[in-house]
């Protein structure tokens, strides 16, 4: 089973442990494969992303902002080319750390549940 991680909106503190929490669990307790996507919903529109494994989400506990970057880009708010760019038959779940309006671009993207969503506030 694969599943994606993706943190959206602006920074806030525990982002990178709720990535090195999910993505951890996955692996070892799950033997999923973690899919990285960078720069929150920007990434799934341009296909940036990469596979996670357990030494990348080791020593992430103190860094500051997240490894995976974000951004505060609402996929609906303009015309995408295709949304999402990953093959959503090959992902299980995209769990996404996220303020409000990214929420509801979660929510908007999803056919029939929103996906597991971390919500973060400062």
């Amino acid at each position: 089973m694969k599943i994606g991680i993706l943190t959206a909106g602006g920074d806030c503190p525990g982002i990178n442990a709720a990535i090195r929490g999910v993505g951890k669990t996955a692996i070892l307790e799950y033997g999923m494969e973690v899919i990285g996507i960078s720069s929150g919903f920007l990434g799934l529109i341009n296909q940036e992303y990469s596979t996670l494994d357990e030494s990348q989400l080791s020593g992430i506990l103190t860094l500051g902002g997240t490894i995976l970057g974000t951004s505060r880009e609402n996929p609906f708010k303009k015309e995408v080319p295709s949304m999402p760019s990953i093959n959503p038959s090959s992902l299980k779940s995209i769990t996404k750390s996220s303020a409000l309006t990214p929420l509801s671009a979660s929510v908007a993207m999803a056919h029939s549940a929103p996906p597991p969503t971390l919500p973060k506030r400062v």
